[in-house]
């Protein structure tokens, strides 16, 4: 049996979030409040440095305990780190050529020589590559990648791929983009990307209805809204769910102190799911380590965790956890392994939520859900 202290051939799968900073502001991200360029209420700007790196990461894990490193965030962009370079040269140097090394980013910070180098570093191995997050062409990026400019993305893209490193397009569909969908895959041929993987946004489905969501400046303004594609291929909701017909506000307002939002999101459909958990992968077991060194069972949990809103279910990982036990910082981590074995992974076995069955395990790793209609196409690759 698969376990967080016992993955499948003893390795684990890193999702390591380098950084909680970022260049863009897109609106569905926990980064920001209430779909606003402002941060969330209690984000404190951290990095993960290359000398804590090492130490939470020795050369023998990466040598012999390490399925795959995946440079990801659900707050921050990987080359926003001011270590990402450093990082990567440390990376390539121990983790064997037949072990997974990707790295995510919007392509929209830091200059080219930088984006040469991890070019020359992500090479010698079909299975360590970059996902470029862009989400349309030169007019509709920005709409959803905001502050990402697009001349500066394209010089970062050309550097990469001059040095024979190896990409691919990740591309979010909404109503504003889904015309583009056969041209951007035409313009990544073009550049070089080994293919452009289509998905299903996540954020536009609540309150069991498909909704349009409002993109506001740091005034509280409408810019523009957000709204799923026409095409049902490309909507994250379940078959039958409806278009709300309720548009937001061309207003908000911008309180001084911003708390936290309660979501009314409800967890009621999910309780008599059987949980099949994403984390435990075939291959290793998955967890997420956040740049403060805290680790989570998945990036699923951690986009909840370190959201700017709370509902039933974080609430309910609130009192499943002692969170002092999860630091890398202040723990091993075997002993964090452990603590996983023992609180979550006990929980799923649970009849109902009054007996302490996870509900967000229940949601994201159950029957109908939303993760499950998140990717529309695997990679396509290009001819």
């Amino acid at each position: 049996m698969r376990t967080w202290l016992t993955p499948e051939n003893n390795k684990y799968m890193l999702h390591i979030e380098l950084t909680n900073l970022c260049n863009a502001a897109c609106p569905i991200c926990p980064r920001y409040w209430a779909s606003t360029p402002l941060t969330r209420p209690g984000l404190e700007p951290t990095s993960i440095t290359v000398e804590q790196f090492k130490q939470w990461f020795s050369p023998e894990f990466l040598k012999t305990q390490v399925q795959r490193v995946m440079l990801c965030g659900n707050q921050g962009d990987p080359f926003v780190c001011k270590d990402i370079i450093p990082i990567l040269e440390y990376v390539t140097a121990y983790l064997p050529k037949n072990m997974a090394l990707i790295t995510h980013s919007n392509g929209g910070v830091r200059k080219p020589d930088v984006w040469k180098r991890a070019g020359e570093l992500l090479q010698g191995s079909e299975r360590w590559y970059m996902w470029f997050s862009i989400d349309g062409l030169r007019d509709t990026n920005h709409l959803y990648r905001r502050n990402v400019n697009w001349d500066k993305l394209m010089e970062n893209v050309h550097a990469f791929m001059s040095t024979g490193g190896s990409a691919y397009w990740d591309l979010l569909v909404f109503k504003h983009n889904e015309h583009q969908v056969q041209e951007i895959r035409d313009l990544s041929t073009k550049l070089g990307f080994l293919g452009t993987r289509v998905k299903n946004p996540d954020g536009l489905f609540w309150d069991n209805k498909i909704q349009v969501r409002g993109v506001y400046d740091k005034d509280g303004i409408l810019e523009h809204y957000l709204e799923s594609a026409t095409d049902p291929q490309y909507i994250n909701a379940p078959a039958n769910a409806v278009r709300s017909n309720i548009f937001p506000s061309k207003h908000i307002d911008i309180p001084e102190v911003r708390t936290a939002n309660f979501s009314n999101d409800s967890y009621d459909i999910y309780e008599e799911s059987s949980i099949s958990c994403k984390s435990l992968l075939k291959n290793g077991s998955e967890i997420m380590v956040q740049c403060d060194g805290l680790i989570l069972p998945c990036c699923y949990i951690g986009e909840i965790w370190s959201s700017g809103r709370t509902d039933d279910a974080k609430i309910q990982l609130q009192h499943m956890w002692d969170i002092e036990k999860m630091y890398l910082t202040k723990n091993s981590f075997s002993s964090i392994m452990n603590y996983f074995d023992s609180t979550i992974m006990s929980s799923w076995n649970q009849p109902d939520y009054d007996s302490g069955k996870c509900m967000y395990c229940a949601k994201i790793c159950g029957q109908d859900s939303p993760i499950d209609r998140l990717i529309h196409t695997k990679a396509s690759y290009n001819a």
